[in-house]
């Protein structure tokens, strides 16, 4: 098998040392020797990198000035040295064979297929966050989400994340970007990345997802899929207090709401609406939950 150069983007957040160390562990105990790790510091403490590189002096630290959010990611595709980029939040952990893997399974593909998207295993549900993927048999799928990995050169193509999201959607608005420039999305079940994500109430959490979904569907949908997508996330918000138990999830939820369709100018600014085929088969997807080409 040819070994590509792998290069690994972390984005370091706040208070989160020990779950970093932890990633790097995993990391450089893989099977795959061959890669490069890229950790662009988000966490705005400047023990930070030092700590790193005193136990992990291999890897190529990028302080930021402040917290940047996904640009984060940004600024790490653009170091990045390898044939393909995986993407890892810090408190994410690797199985030893899953970067192997996923090299395995790019090299047999054709270069139309732009990414392959984990096994995400949640350890505080004790559940795989893409069971259902496995469990009908998903191969091509409408979207990436979490730890996944990237042919660099279709990156180079089609753009990174767009940095106005700052946190959530972002991956299912380069998701769409990658299909409507021809690429294919699969799912790769023999890469299995652990990542804990609790059930707990997060407000800025709401704030952004409620937001971003709306700038998602200014930016690639026509009607009537614009207006159901607004549905959608109108719906979602109205019930946040009902799933989480707590009120200020609702008004959280329509901050961000009322904040998208009030600052939707540099949406608009990016509008590129999608071909109907790749409209309808990711509401299908991210909506109704069918695998429908």
């Amino acid at each position: 098998m040819n070994t590509p150069l792998v290069t690994v983007i972390i984005v370091a957040g706040t208070n989160r040392k020990k779950e970093l160390v932890r990633c790097l562990k995993t990391l450089y105990d893989s099977t795959y020797k061959n890669i490069e790790v890229v950790l662009v510091d988000n966490s705005e403490s400047p023990k930070l990198v030092p700590f790193v590189l005193q136990r992990f002096p291999d890897v190529l630290c990028i302080r930021m000035p402040e917290n940047t959010g996904i640009f984060g990611y940004n600024v790490g595709f653009a170091h990045a040295q390898g044939t393909y980029c995986l993407i890892l939040d810090d408190d994410c952990t690797v199985q030893r064979d899953s970067i192997m893997n996923a090299v395995r399974a790019f090299e047999s593909k054709p270069t139309d297929v732009a990414v392959l998207t984990a096994k995400i295993y949640n350890p505080v549900i004790k559940s795989f966050q893409t069971q259902l993927y496995t469990d009908r048999g998903y191969v091509d799928i409408p979207l990436f989400s979490g730890a996944s990995i990237f042919r660099t050169d279709v990156l180079r193509k089609v753009g990174y994340f767009d940095a106005s999201f700052f946190c959530w959607q972002h991956e299912l608005d380069l998701s769409l970007r990658i299909l409507a420039a021809g690429y294919k999305i699969q799912y790769e079940e023999t890469c299995v990345i652990i990542h804990p994500k609790g059930v707990e109430f997060r407000p800025m959490l709401h704030y952004y997802i409620s937001r971003n979904e709306t700038w998602l569907a200014v930016k690639h949908f026509s009607f009537p899929y614009l207006e159901l997508l607004l549905l959608k996330n109108l719906v979602v918000v109205m019930l946040l207090p009902f799933k989480y138990k707590n009120m200020k999830a609702l008004w959280h939820g329509v901050h961000g709401y009322i904040d998208g369709c009030i600052s939707i100018g540099p949406a608009l600014k990016k509008r590129k609406v999608l071909p109907q085929h790749i409209q309808r088969r990711f509401f299908r997807f991210h909506v109704l939950g069918t695998n429908e080409s």
